[in-house]
């Protein structure tokens, strides 16, 4: 396959960063050297055109500048929009600072970096969305109010005001709504197009049935009852006069303390300081909780826009041949689905349910997932390592040992924001920082941030979300445990892993105290532990990928280890005791194992595996385990019919964790009759003490029919036939 020509364009922001064309495109390997502007939105045109004609097959676009500052000038250099790439280096945390030499390399290897990614990535199905015309407002403030009268012109709006809200207690609430109900959204469920808002009532005027005629008002001595037809319950004493006047149409209900559920195609919730409800960060729910008023304008604008049926990618594929979720009517794996916030995977009998509309690929199930079942189109795995394989591999004139790269993990919310920051304000920052940005810190796996220490980082950064969007990420504390742990036991330290939070509650220095805990922690780190890697190194689909470009979570975990123990010749045995990761060992009792092969057959990994002897040897029938092929799935704890298998969470990192070792050895047995091995002891003295048991036996094994049953098959056959016709009845 011919070799993708690539055009860059260098924007220099008007000199102020110091970029050598030349040095970056030998550096870089590229076939000519950049293109530099100061303005490349502005200058840009006549490169586009000179490129175009030399036939590239793809702009990057190096320019902090928005995509469409350069799209006119793409456009009259009649390049395609598939043709576009960009890449704003400076929002990497590119200042620069250190001088060309320094900013040289660093811009070589982002370019380097995304040239590759964008070469593993392949293009994904879509999804047809159907976004009916419905939507929730729920508010405590009035702009959330004018937004639903706003929206109503076009749409179907029901208005949730929060149970606790004030501020329509002067007037007569509106009747122009599809619904008004005064309460609090608890949760929100679902998906664009399919949301499902939890709904907890206790205001006692319910306004939808409400006439708005307002006797209720007067007549309440306690003024308890507003002119917005809100009814206080610290004010009321119950008396029931109330009730006497609404009595023909009962919209007043004292007490009252009801749940529904509201369904709407997409939810908008303003809120001052009503708590925002339950729910991960779902296209179509719109949460605003600034104190600064809203722009009705845009949020209205917003809403319209995703009304109707579009595609958009499908972010997620699911192979069930190679899923551990289940099999033979066992339920097996499912770490996946708590894990994802969106409620995108469920149960379908044995196997895992993928809701394509509602995934929105932050990335959580594909981290988790043992047997990489559940691939993440874009990023692909393949994506993902060919960047960090082309950061990590040496440049022209610099050696393998002794440098001190650092690969740090950030997402596209805060992580992003926080570099984009820190390169447009010139903030110290390491030099030897490799940016990677993922979907969202979730979708970092054990297998990613340990691959890059294999690959010759000297430290892995995660920098993200403090409190995460898409909600909490339940195995992060895990997967960094069993990282640190793993970089402590083969002597590289755990101090090279971080994690470094970006917390918003920190007034408008939250930015700067994240920048700051990651420059002192890039300056902290010493030479790389592990010998860098040399060269871009082969397509990652021959070393063991799939055709979709994806790559197995554990075959990457376990080249990791393996290369650790033969670099610095340890085996450290436990790493962790216990973990929510899927990694287990599994226990036999030897005495109540027959060796009947059930948790081998259920096994979805292969990590158990029976060897049978050959027929004409005098082997041993052994039952083996690998551990790090173990996903804890737990059936072959199901599947044993002697109830002698268990398993142990933990993770282990032996040469012995990386093979089958045996767990269960028995001798064969000898027929009786002719002499040829046909079972093992212990499942044969099995057979016979349950056999002995049963009181329908009679005297079927006795006199001579004793060892009927330690003949093989054969024999047993026609020992059995013949005893039928010397008048034996079984």
């Amino acid at each position: 396959m011919p070799k993708d020509r690539w055009a860059v364009h260098l924007c220099s922001c008007n000199g102020a960063l110091p970029i050598e064309a030349k040095e970056i495109g030998r550096l870089a390997g590229l076939d000519t050297p950049p293109s530099v502007s100061r303005n490349l939105g502005r200058e840009g045109a006549g490169a586009f055109w000179k490129d175009a004609r030399m036939g590239a097959d793809f702009h990057l676009i190096c320019c902090c500048c928005p995509e469409e500052a350069t799209a006119p000038a793409l456009s009259e250099a009649r390049v395609e929009e598939e043709q576009v790439v960009h890449l704003d280096i400076k929002g990497r945390a590119f200042g620069g600072g250190d001088g060309p030499e320094t900013g040289n390399r660093l811009a070589a290897r982002l370019i380097r970096a995304m040239i590759a990614r964008t070469e593993a990535r392949r293009s994904g199905p879509s999804v047809l969305v159907s976004v009916p015309s419905s939507v929730l407002v729920y508010t405590d403030r009035p702009e959330g109010l004018r937004l639903a009268e706003r929206l109503a012109e076009r749409m179907d709006v029901q208005v949730v005001i929060d149970e606790d809200a004030e501020f329509l207690d002067e007037q007569v609430p509106s009747q122009r709504f599809a619904s008004l109900t005064r309460g609090r959204v608890t949760r929100i469920r679902g998906s664009l197009g399919a949301f499902r808002a939890g709904l907890h009532i206790r205001q006692s005027i319910d306004l939808n049935a409400c006439t708005r005629c307002g006797r209720c008002v007067p007549v309440c001595h306690t003024q308890a009852i507003t002119q917005g037809l809100r009814l206080i319950a610290s004010k009321c004493d119950e008396c029931g006069d109330c009730l006497n006047e609404c009595k023909d149409i009962g919209a007043i209900r004292i007490p009252r303390n009801e749940t529904a559920d509201i369904s709407a195609g997409q939810i908008v919730a303003l809120l001052l300081k009503a708590p925002a409800p339950k729910s991960g960060r779902h296209s179509g729910y719109h949460l605003f909780t600034d104190e600064v008023a809203p722009d009705v304008d845009a949020i209205a604008y917003r809403v319209a826009s995703l009304e109707g049926e579009f595609s958009r990618p499908s972010y997620i594929s699911y192979d069930e041949n190679i899923c551990a979720g289940g099999t033979a009517e066992m339920e097996g794996c499912g770490i996946c689905i708590p894990e994802c916030p969106y409620d995108a995977l469920s149960r379908d009998g044995i196997r895992i349910r993928v809701e394509e509309s509602a995934c929105e690929g932050c990335g959580g199930c594909v981290s988790v997932c043992p047997t990489s079942a559940l691939r993440l189109r874009t990023p692909s795995a393949g994506e993902i390592h060919a960047e960090l394989r082309s950061l990590l591999s040496t440049l022209p004139e610099e050696t393998a040992k002794g440098r001190d790269l650092a690969v740090v993990f950030y997402c596209g919310e805060k992580g992003a924001e926080a570099l984009r920051v820190a390169g447009e304000n010139r903030w110290p920052l390491g030099a030897n920082i490799l940016p990677v940005e993922v979907p969202c810190l979730r979708y970092v796996s054990e297998s990613l941030i340990l691959q890059s220490f294999r690959l010759g980082a000297a430290g892995a950064a995660l920098l993200g979300c403090a409190d995460c969007p898409s909600g909490d990420r339940p195995l992060l504390d895990d997967r960094l445990a069993l990282c640190r742990g793993t970089l402590d036991a083969f002597g590289f330290g755990a101090e090279r892993l971080s994690l470094i939070p970006v917390d918003d509650s920190d007034g408008l220095n939250y930015l700067a105290s994240a920048i700051g805990e990651l420059d002192a922690f890039l300056e902290g780190l010493g030479p790389a532990p592990m010998p860098g890697f040399v060269g871009s190194g082969p397509p990652v689909a021959e070393e063991g990928g799939k055709s979709d470009g994806g790559l197995d979570n554990r075959e990457l975990f376990v080249d990791a280890v393996r290369a650790f123990m033969g670099t610095t010749g340890e085996q450290p045995g436990e790493i962790v005791k216990e973990t929510a990761l899927p990694f287990a060992q599994v226990r036999v009792r030897k005495e109540g194992c027959t060796l009947c092969g059930g948790c081998v057959f259920v096994c979805p990994t292969h990590a158990l595996l029976l060897e049978e002897p050959e027929s004409d040897s005098k082997a041993a029938k052994t039952l083996r385990f690998n551990h790090l092929k173990c996903v804890d799935c737990g059936m072959c704890v199901d599947a044993c019919p002697e109830k002698v298998v268990t398993l142990e969470s933990g993770v282990s990192m032996s040469q012995s964790a990386l093979a089958h070792e045996e767990l269960v050895r028995d001798e064969m047995v000898a027929c009786v009759s002719c002499g040829r091995e046909y079972i093992n002891k212990l499942a044969l003295e099995s057979i016979i003490g349950k056999m002995m048991g049963l009181d329908q036996v009679g005297d079927t094994f006795s006199g001579e029919r004793k060892d009927i049953l330690r003949m093989c098959p054969d024999c047993r056959g026609a020992f059995a036939v013949r005893e039928m016709e010397r008048g034996w009845e079984p």
